[in-house]
């Protein structure tokens, strides 16, 4: 089997020859930077993370240090503009102010504005189209386009503000994820004539529904807010393509699982916790437990006790361009996509 074959059958719940793998096809599916130094790559600078680990970093990755030790990173990398991520000394992750922090003259937007603000414009599907028709052609990887804040129901605000506004304006916030589900349609029309069988998968959401124990949102309110659009949302992709799709959670979700898969989600992605040997551990029994019959794509998002690292919230953008998906024959990390014009995201 070829790789992309490999992904397929194995998304369509038959069993392949081996166990296909996702390393690195969207921003969901990465690795973290211990495991990425064994992948030398042109273009990147040696790094030495807070306990001591030699890795190596993009070249244009620039930190500056504040009056606590701190790593700061500002936006495009200049100092003149508001800090983007702040990474406390010792730390092993970024947190983003801007996703993490309530603002008290914060405004949510009409749901009018968030419709418009979500949909794709010529220039972004052009630049996907040829992404796709190009990584198609040209590899034999099965191809993710991860979609979000296009399709799914993205979040305004930073995550306080918006889970403040689930339990004090329920109203307001089911009429934004009709709105956006709205846009969503609209935007899955475009990207289904722009792509076609180009790709495989379309990772329809990207937002973190649990921590690391735990729901960000109640399940009965879950069901409530977003099951019925998923459903839409799901039911459109499957009835006029052949993607499968697929949704992040980052999280403890087994109460919310049966529901997604309710809603039509082919895939999940979780974040399992553990110390390093459970880890290891619960990966073979998963793989035993998953493998057979198809169904399974093994991804390496897993992050131990021995680095107490607290969950974050990752940054949403536009879209990210169709990535391929190596599988168990091809041990590096997947096929980076040019980086799309794109317009930000107000949060």
């Amino acid at each position: 089997m070829t790789s992309r074959e490999r992904v397929r059958t194995a998304l369509d719940f038959q069993e392949p020859d081996r166990v296909p793998m996702d390393l690195g096809s969207n921003l969901q599916s990465g690795i973290m930077a211990h495991a990425l130094d064994r992948l030398r790559r042109e273009g990147w600078k040696p790094w030495r993370l807070w306990d001591g680990t030699e890795v190596r970093v993009p070249g244009q990755f620039q930190v500056e240090v504040d009056d606590e030790g701190g790593w700061l990173l500002y936006s495009e990398g200049d100092p003149s503009r508001p800090v983007e991520a702040r990474m406390h000394a010792g730390g092993f992750y970024f947190d983003m102010p801007a996703l993490t922090e309530s603002r008290p003259d914060w405004a949510a937007p009409t749901p009018e504005a968030a419709r418009a603000e979500h949909l794709l414009d010529a220039r972004e599907l052009q630049h996907m189209q040829a992404r796709a028709e190009y990584l198609r052609a040209t590899t034999d990887k099965a191809l993710m386009l991860g979609a979000w804040d296009s399709t799914g129901l993205p979040l305004v605000g930073s995550i306080p503000d918006f889970l403040m506004l689930t339990a004090t304006d329920a109203a307001y916030v089911k009429e934004l994820f009709e709105a956006r589900t709205e846009a969503a349609l609209e935007n899955l029309a475009r990207l289904a004539d722009h792509l076609g069988d180009s790709i495989d998968v379309i990772g329809m959401e990207g937002s973190d529904y649990a921590a690391q124990d735990r729901e960000l949102i109640a399940p009965g309110l879950f069901e409530e807010l977003c099951v019925p659009l998923f459903r839409r949302q799901n039911a459109w992709v499957h009835e006029h393509t052949g993607w499968k799709t697929w949704f992040h959670c980052c999280g403890s979700i087994p109460r919310l699982l049966p529901m997604l898969i309710d809603a039509g989600a082919d895939t999940q992605s979780t974040l399992p916790f553990g110390s390093p040997e459970a880890v290891a551990a619960e990966v073979r029994q998963r793989i035993r437990i998953f493998a057979p019959g198809g169904g399974f794509v093994f991804n390496p998002i897993i992050s131990s006790r021995e680095h107490r690292q607290r969950t974050s919230w990752p940054r949403t953008t536009r879209h990210e361009t169709p990535a391929s998906i190596p599988s168990a024959d091809t041990p590096g990390a997947s096929t980076p996509a040019s980086s799309p014009p794109r317009r930000s995201t107000r949060r």
